[in-house]
């Protein structure tokens, strides 16, 4: 008999690595997207490979130092305006991209 109350389960073997596979081609297009649009949006040369690159890596930096615990506050003077503009830093899951997204 099996426990459907279960919380663990195995997966076939290669079907761990076919997921894995997979996020991580899901979030390189996503990284190459945004990285896109900041180019697009904020620089004027929109041709420009190594400023594209440069985007890329600033965009994976700071992933990492947000995955290690780091936040970003706006400066303590900042106009409420400004500082509206600033993620919830306890809730960096729920910041959802400014890029419109197909519906399945």
């Amino acid at each position: 008999a099996t426990n459907l109350n279960s919380t663990s389960f195995c997966l076939p073997v290669g079907v761990h690595f076919n997921i894995q596979m997979a996020q991580k081609e899901q979030l390189s297009q996503m990284l190459e997207i945004e990285a896109r649009n900041i180019q697009i949006n904020h620089f004027s040369n929109q041709d420009n490979s190594e400023q594209f690159e440069r985007i890329k890596l600033s965009i994976s930096l700071l992933s990492e130092q947000l995955e290690k615990g780091s936040k970003i506050h706006p400066q303590l003077n900042a106009p409420e305006d400004v500082k509206n503009l600033f993620p919830n830093m306890g809730n960096l899951i729920g910041v959802e991209s400014k890029i419109k997204q197909l519906k399945e």
